[in-house]
């Protein structure tokens, strides 16, 4: 089980990196696809520390994803009100 639990993270981490170069140029599949990456591999760090009755290093790794997360969250945000935009423009009749 544990090989198994090793190889979903090295799975997500090699997304991550996967989706890097995309990210780097805002697109937002590729954000999309990094934040889901970091979201499995914080569920799966999740399991592995209640797993291990918290002795895992769940907290440490985490701290590290999570400033970068944020920052693309901010961005995916944008990208999602940016496609409203139009929707919303059209439902209002402005122009």
């Amino acid at each position: 089980m544990v090989n198994a639990l090793l190889n979903y993270v090295k799975a997500q981490k090699s997304a991550m990196k996967d989706t890097i170069p995309g990210t780097l140029e805002l697109e937002e599949d590729a954000i999309h696809g990094f934040r889901v990456s970091i979201k499995k591999t914080r569920t799966i760090l999740s399991f592995i520390e209640f797993w291990s009755y918290g002795q895992s290093s769940k907290t440490a790794i985490y701290r590290k994803l999570r400033p970068i997360f944020q920052r693309t969250g901010i961005v995916r945000e944008l990208h999602t009100h940016k496609n409203l935009v139009p929707e919303l423009k059209s439902k209002t009749d402005l122009d």
